[in-house]
């Protein structure tokens, strides 16, 4: 099992939706390059290479993909900080709003507008992934989820399975196989506890 995550800000999706036959709703399929990204990332998990190397990689992969410019709104981009600032602090929409001076409404559909989620599920995206990386660091699963910002285990196992579609069980029933590669240029391995 592999998870990528996209660039929050839309880059990669607009990108990569550009190369695909646009189904409606937002879905999108039929990706001509398919077997190339596959590939490319197969050969990158083998080759163990280190976070920048990865990168540099997935980016090139990306920049082929690239067919016109991209504009990013500076308020999102602040909330998206904000939020990875304090993953720890349940920030509410109405103080992030204020922050960037937009009303709730307008925050809400920028921020949609411009990554694809709306900010509570971008959260929690944001929390399963700090969960990842602090198991990585050794931590156990119940104290990963609550230095992530969940408010206990059977949130992070509920938000878990409903975005991943699997228990945490079964992603940690084999922890030398994951493998987490963080913005900072940290490849992170699990190991059993």
């Amino acid at each position: 099992i592999a998870n990528c995550n996209l660039d929050v800000m839309g880059r990669d999706f607009s990108a990569l939706s550009d190369l695909c036959r646009d189904m409606g709703q937002g879905v999108f399929s039929e990706f001509g390059n398919e077997q190339l990204f596959r590939q490319s990332v197969i050969d990158i998990y083998d080759s163990e290479r280190s976070t920048s190397e990865t990168k540099y990689e997935i980016d090139s992969l990306f920049k082929t993909c690239v067919k016109k410019p991209f504009d990013s709104d500076k308020r999102v981009s602040k909330v998206v900080d904000l939020i990875k600032d304090s993953i720890d602090t349940n920030l509410s929409i109405e103080s992030l709003a204020d922050t960037v001076n937009l009303s709730v409404p307008g925050l809400t559909k920028v921020f949609k507008k411009q990554t694809g989620v709306p900010i509570r599920r971008y959260r929690q995206w944001h929390r399963l992934f700090v969960t990842a990386v602090e198991i990585s660091r050794g931590k156990s699963l119940t104290d990963a989820a609550i230095d992530a910002g969940f408010v206990d285990l059977s949130h992070c196992t509920h938000t878990f399975n409903m975005m991943l579609g699997m228990k945490p069980s079964y992603f940690l029933s084999q922890p030398e196989r994951i493998i987490v590669m963080t913005e900072n240029k940290q490849r992170l391995s699990c190991t059993k506890n």
